[in-house]
């Protein structure tokens, strides 16, 4: 419908519109083309920096920092178990004397625990309440791309694919003819067409019944969204349900329908309603509170459910409970806690960043993401970014040389700007020229400075000549350097210790070695080599036989049930699924084929070895258990 009312009413071409993608093709064209050559100068070649790009990264370094920076605090929480009758109830310390309970060590809160056993308690208040707890909007592409990592473990670039081949269309029923399920995803509005509410709410009134719909339809509003041209992602039509669509289509398309199938119907249904009660309980000095919640009704929680944070720490109250009621305290106890950094970016929380901030578009955060790790500016560890080397000496270089422009608010101000040019506030000349005559001086002295490559100081010293030993970046990656070259030409690999510590590595004498195996495929003796990525095991016939040895681990793929290989890389060694790339399932670093001690439900941790030859096993479900043990050297 709204491409045929687009046709009923013809309009001329909106020259603001065009004069706001012309201006923003020139900038990113002056920032990449000219700043990137500089780079290549002064670091290494194939290097990139980019208007959008760069602030991206420099979100990642900042957070870094502020995690390296990160001083942990020691505080306690003290529980509380009563008996109501027969049923028992959890409490947990509130306030102390009336003001905010505040616990920061093991004496104080073994005190209080003491405290606690030895005094009297009584119901002193009840609150009662109800809470609404209103739908989500539907997706525009940031919170689709968050909600997809999150629910469904999606990369942005993944589920832009999905999406793309979702809005293209899919033959369903008839083969020969594909129909579209989605609205275009490339979108930063939220708003809705009039068919589509319509059409939503005619089949939550047949399917769900008069209870589950507003009396109003629902609209939802960006904020800040003046690229208004596309409405929210949604369902073309709601009477293809997910469970109708399914059979013909590929797991990850069902995925992500589904996903916004649910999310769309939900945002036009009625509230969740709860009723809240929280029950105050007085000892001496002390208070404690007890809340729960309890789902009257449970509205849009029907399609698409959501669990917030007073949800986790609901408890069950007690049906005999009621204020002046004694109270017998049948346990307590305190929790040591620490107060935790900042979570590293994963690709869902980077991009709700980048929105928040108003940097990039829609259409450029799967591929900003994805160049920020072809450029290997950032690793990933456990779907988080952390910024390499490379990247910290990238982004320091930019900000110290471009501050005007390799910062969060002017990235921000000129999407500002840009979105005024489209609106016919600003003309497209004069932001340029504008921008121009600020960054051509700045260019000009970062472009004319000492072109020697760029180099990090790593708190080691050279052992042949005592001089420093630098960070390097090369073809092959990093590495250290003397700083006393072209005199001392010392050079070595090294690895980042847990305390962020730098160690040399030793460069593999064992060349051409007998590796104690047999050629598979002509029988010949394999032999220990090194290359430019560390040692390996080939057949001594080379060139005339060229296999070489792989290890294998014994757990099949858990995505295709596939072998899974040992390969070397710039960045380190890694584990890959033979079946690459249809299969791209992948393990960063070394590893040991036994369960987590902890959690028992992994088939291998990973393994970091420490400075004194003891090995560190980390479980990699980090979110789930993440638990860590040190073991003698085996």
């Amino acid at each position: 419908p709204a491409v045929e009312a687009a046709i009923a009413n013809k309009r001329k071409v909106d020259v603001d519109k065009v004069h706001a993608q012309q201006a923003r093709r020139v900038l990113d064209r002056w920032v990449g083309y000219q700043v990137s050559p500089i780079l290549w100068k002064k670091i290494t070649k194939g290097l990139s920096a980019g208007r959008v790009q760069s602030v991206a990264l420099l979100l990642i370094c900042n957070r870094e920092e502020a995690i390296e920076k990160f001083k942990p605090e020691e505080y306690w929480s003290i529980h509380a178990i009563f008996n109501v009758g027969k049923e028992p109830m959890n409490a947990e310390l509130s306030k102390i004397k009336g003001k905010k309970a505040k616990v920061t060590s093991k004496e104080a809160s073994d005190k209080i625990v003491k405290d606690l056993q030895e005094a009297s308690f009584t119901v002193t208040k009840i609150e009662e309440k109800k809470r609404a707890k209103n739908p989500l909007a539907p997706f525009m592409t940031s919170t689709l791309q968050q909600d997809a990592f999150n629910k469904l473990g999606f990369s942005v670039d993944r589920t832009m694919r999905v999406a793309q081949k979702l809005y293209e269309g899919v033959p369903l029923k008839d083969k020969s003819s594909p129909e579209a399920l989605i609205t275009y995803m490339r979108t930063d509005s939220q708003r809705v067409s009039e068919t589509a509410i319509k059409d939503s709410r005619a089949f939550i009134k047949k399917e769900y019944g008069d209870e589950y719909l507003p009396a109003k339809p629902k609209q939802y509003g960006s904020k800040g969204a003046t690229q208004d041209a596309h409405e929210a992602v949604r369902p073309i039509t709601s009477s293809l349900t997910p469970e109708k669509v399914k059979p013909y289509l590929q797991p990850d398309q069902a995925k992500l329908y589904a996903l916004i199938w649910k999310r769309f119907m939900a945002s036009q249904m009625k509230p969740a309603q709860y009723f809240q009660r929280s029950v105050l309980i007085d000892g001496g000095d002390y208070q404690l509170r007890a809340s729960g919640s309890t789902l009257m009704f449970d509205g849009f929680l029907k399609v698409y459910n959501v669990e917030d944070e007073d949800e986790k720490k609901s408890v069950k109250i007690p049906k005999g409970i009621e204020e002046n009621l004694a109270l017998p305290l049948k346990e307590t106890n305190g929790k040591q806690h620490f107060t935790k950094p900042p979570a590293r970016y994963s690709q869902a929380t980077l991009v709700k960043e980048m929105k928040k901030e108003d940097i990039g578009r829609p259409s450029t955060y799967a591929a900003t993401l994805s160049t920020l790790e072809k450029r290997n500016y950032v690793t990933v560890d456990n779907k988080r970014f952390a910024p390499s080397m490379l990247g910290k000496s990238v982004t320091e270089m930019l900000v110290a040389n471009l501050p005007d422009i390799i910062n969060v608010k002017f990235t921000a101000t000129m999407e500002q700007s840009l979105d005024k040019i489209a609106v016919g506030d600003t003309e497209r000349n004069k932001v340029l020229l504008s921008f121009w005559a600020k960054f051509a001086k700045d260019l000009e002295k970062f472009a004319g400075k000492d072109v020697r490559k760029e180099a990090k100081k790593s708190g080691l010293k050279c052992p042949k000549c005592k001089a420093d030993l630098l960070i390097r970046f090369g073809k092959a990656g990093e590495f250290l350097g003397c700083e006393g070259y072209p005199e001392c030409k010392f050079t070595s690999n090294f690895k980042k210790e847990e305390d962020g510590s730098l160690s040399l590595v030793e460069a593999e004498k064992a060349v051409d070695t007998p590796a104690g195996m047999k050629c598979p495929k002509c029988n010949r003796e394999m032999v220990n080599k090194v290359g430019r990525y560390g040692p390996f095991i080939s057949c001594s016939g080379y060139p005339e036989c060229k296999h070489i040895h792989q290890e294998i681990m014994k757990m099949p793929c858990p995505k295709c049930k596939g072998p899974i290989g040992k390969r070397n890389w710039r960045g380190g060694e890694f584990w890959g699924c033979k079946a690459y790339p249809k299969c791209k399932f992948a393990i960063f670093g070394k590893v040991k084929e036994v369960p987590c001690s902890k959690c028992k439900k992994t088939e291998y941790v990973l393994v970091t070895i420490k400075k004194d030859g003891d090995m560190i096993l980390t479980c990699p479900e980090k979110d789930a258990c993440g638990h860590k043990e040190t073991v003698p050297a085996e």
